[in-house]
């Protein structure tokens, strides 16, 4: 039965419409586990939230924490931890809300013969928090690799596209570990970062300290907007630390929405205005929040190209998955404004609120697909492979290639292709054949496409056959798509060591002949392979990108965040969204008391296959 339950759950999700036709076999299952002696409350939650039953899932965790027995209480931590990884955000919010609120104890030393009520009561409070506090971003790493950068007079006084792109290769390389030591020891340096590049240095605190939401407001107090948005300092490093707030405190929002509203309505500067969009939009993930959405529409309806972009993006990110009636007004004003920037921004947010819908989003997907305007066709191949996501569905593959070899527009093609890599991610070995042919295409869009859905679809697996598709890519004669190919090659051999393939070592190699270099014809080249040194230490080289938790059940934040991420061929600062589909590698244990045990291992596979690679120093003369 559980074999069954797993082959059903890697097709659906509960918010799919389609999904009704096969809901009695969850409810089967649930009466299947509930005759089980004892019962497998874990199967059966799982169930529970493919039916969208929240209120029966509080129970069952209610019922398991005033249990007696001490270890059916951890089997309710262990549910909780389960269904977080999953990341229905809706689901988990309507599951806190339905448990009773936790009573707080002080911290007192009790005899082991009085603890039983009391660390009931304690678990209970720190079951209430696990939506708010995932302990898997508190262990990130403990070791991280610094980009040492060799910098000479010259470095300081200009900035170039290399700058920035060490800036985004630092941020995800370091992501969750709280280790900006380069910050500290380059102040110098990033104090003459200009407008969009200060926006981008500042934002990427916000990825070194994902997850870290007790302190996030005294890490980016500095740059954060004083006695009102427009209190006097630079727009660029407020807006900037108002969008690090968002990526620390993504799909964990509560503490931080309220600040990020009152910055947004209290400014009149579009920077800021940006960087609070794209920080409101991901602390309030999913939720749904029609205040929130007013505050969003208003920025909207500014029709400034700047803030209007982020505001698209960040009533997607709101309303995701919910096929919301938001979706068509969003629709009309991209028909209705002039700015590139907002119609790419709403298609981006229109095609995020039809996640994971399949037949029910294919009224909006043939209007969008069909519109005259390339940027919302563009869009259309988003809303295909977000409602279709990890599906491997025939008839939306058939659409995406059938827009990657007869439409007009390179843009298009592109991104139908890239789509494709969402449509396929839970059976990466088909991606290399189905894009094999597209690899090889003369038009460059369509060969870049390619390698970014090889990239996204196999990302963390070192599949050979992947490796093998973008090798000869990473050296095209068409510079994106040399970007393309080595940012894709990182994703696929993002946690994968040398002993594992050979070709690992090949490629670091590769990129450490690349990033010496300046010369301006390769800049794109250059920006590709900062990025992907990143990717590779990603986490100080203790993550991986996974779009699948282990019941196989897709992570939405982590979708997402690849799908917005993919956008920085259009605009750099979306890079960010990559962190989101950062998942820890490290074994995770806790204790009843929600603390750290320590673990003795025996491991007979050879150390080589498990270790850190050779720290190598980024050594880039900045000119």
């Amino acid at each position: 039965m559980a074999m069954v339950m797993v082959q059903v759950s890697e097709a659906r999700d509960s918010r799919v419409g389609a999904f009704s036709l096969i809901s009695p076999v969850f409810r089967l299952l649930v009466n299947v586990y509930q005759k089980q002696a004892p019962s497998d409350y874990l199967s059966i939650c799982q169930c529970l939230m493919f039916l969208d039953e929240p209120h029966d899932v509080a129970s069952i965790l209610e019922k398991l924490l005033h249990s007696e027995d001490k270890d059916e209480a951890l089997l309710a931590l262990q549910i909780a931890f389960d269904l977080v990884e999953n990341e229905n955000h809706g689901f988990l919010m309507s599951v806190r809300n339905s448990l009773p609120m936790p009573k707080i104890l002080p911290v007192v030393a009790v005899q082991a013969s009085e603890t039983s009520t009391a660390q009931r009561e304690n678990t209970a409070g720190n079951l209430q928090m696990t939506d708010e506090t995932d302990p898997a971003d508190a262990v990130y790493a403990e070791r991280s690799f610094l980009f040492i950068m060799e910098t000479n007079e010259q470095s300081v006084e200009s900035w170039c596209q290399s700058n920035g792109a060490a800036i985004y290769g630092n941020a995800i390389m370091h992501a969750g570990t709280a280790e900006d030591t380069f910050y500290k020891e380059n102040l110098v340096w990033l104090s003459r970062a200009t407008n969009w590049a200060k926006f981008s240095a500042i934002a990427g605190l916000g990825v070194i300290h994902r997850g870290h939401l007790q302190q996030s407001r005294s890490v980016m107090a500095p740059y954060l907007p004083q006695g009102g948005a427009d209190g006097g300092g630079s727009p660029y490093s407020e807006g900037g630390a108002l969008y690090a707030l968002g990526i620390i405190h993504a799909n964990h929002g509560e503490g931080i929405r309220q600040y990020l509203r009152d910055s947004l309505r209290s400014t009149s500067a579009e920077v800021i205005q940006h960087g609070a969009c794209l920080g409101l939009g991901l602390a309030s993930f999913g939720t749904t929040d029609e205040y929130i959405y007013e505050d969003i529409k208003k920025v909207l309806y500014t029709d400034s190209a700047v803030a209007g972009e982020a505001a698209g993006i960040s009533l997607g990110l709101l309303f995701v998955g919910t096929t919301t009636n938001k979706a068509s007004e969003m629709l009309a004003y991209a028909h209705k404004t002039q700015h590139e920037k907002i119609i790419r921004g709403l298609a981006l947010g229109t095609a995020l609120t039809v996640y994971g819908r399949e037949e029910e989003a294919d009224i909006l997907i043939e209007q969008m697909t069909r519109d005259r305007d390339p940027i919302i066709r563009c869009g259309g191949m988003y809303a295909l492979a977000m409602a279709y996501r990890g599906t491997a569905n025939n008839k939306a593959m058939r659409q995406l290639l059938h827009f990657a070899v007869s439409d007009v527009c390179d843009d298009v093609k592109r991104t139908a292709v890239l789509a494709l890599g969402f449509i396929l991610y839970s059976d990466p070995e088909q991606t290399p054949r189905i894009v094999s042919l597209l690899s090889q295409s003369y038009n460059p869009h369509v060969r870049y496409g390619a390698a970014l859905a090889v990239g996204i679809s196999c990302a963390g697996t070192g599949l050979s056959e992947a490796i093998s598709l973008l090798e000869p890519l990473t050296s095209d004669v068409v510079d994106f798509v040399r970007q393309g190919a080595i940012v894709a090659m990182a994703m696929v051999m993002v946690q994968v060591s040398e002993a594992s393939d050979s070709r690992v070592g090949e490629f670091r190699h590769q990129l450490d002949k690349i990033l010496p270099e300046e010369i301006p014809d390769e800049m794109s080249t250059i920006t590709g392979a900062f990025l992907a040194s990143g990717i590779l230490e990603a986490g100080g080289g203790n993550v991986t990108i996974r779009l699948l938790s282990k019941t196989k059940h897709d992570k939405v934040t982590a979708v997402v965040g690849l799908a917005i991420f993919s956008q920085f061929w259009y605009w750099y600062p979306l890079i960010y969204f990559i962190c989101l589909a950062f998942s820890p590698t490290a074994f995770i244990g806790l204790n009843y008391d929600l603390k750290f045990p320590k673990f003795e291992f025996m491991s007979l596979a050879k150390p080589s296959l498990f270790e850190y690679p050779k720290r190598t120093a980024c050594r880039c003369c900045l000119r």
